[in-house]
């Protein structure tokens, strides 16, 4: 079964940009991890601050492995100096998805 990793947060006023680079950075960083089907940075159009980054996982077990890891682990350091505090990360199981709609 393939799980979606959806995780909300808002960043500091004016510091989209500078997050992008870092979050983009990051993932260079990482390169590939086991498990992990595509991964994607959205933008809230009505509030330029908020978005959501959203990953396709294999299965819950490498997501989980993955949340364990040092891999997340040097992540999350990356990043976190850009947010307010208003973040959050939920698991969901993907029950339908059409990719040719």
């Amino acid at each position: 079964m393939q799980v979606l990793r959806i995780s909300r947060g808002r960043v500091q006023a004016g510091c989209w940009d500078q997050f992008e680079a870092a979050l983009i950075e990051a993932g260079r960083k990482i390169g590939d991890v086991p498990g992990l089907i595509s991964r994607s940075l959205v933008r809230n159009v009505d509030n330029a601050d908020e978005g959501y980054t959203i990953s396709v996982w294999d299965s819950m077990e490498a997501l989980r492995h993955y949340e364990r890891s040092e891999l997340e682990k040097t992540v999350t350091p990356m990043l976190q100096s850009f947010f307010t505090g208003e973040y959050r990360t939920e698991h969901c199981e993907i029950r339908y998805w059409d990719d040719k709609a």
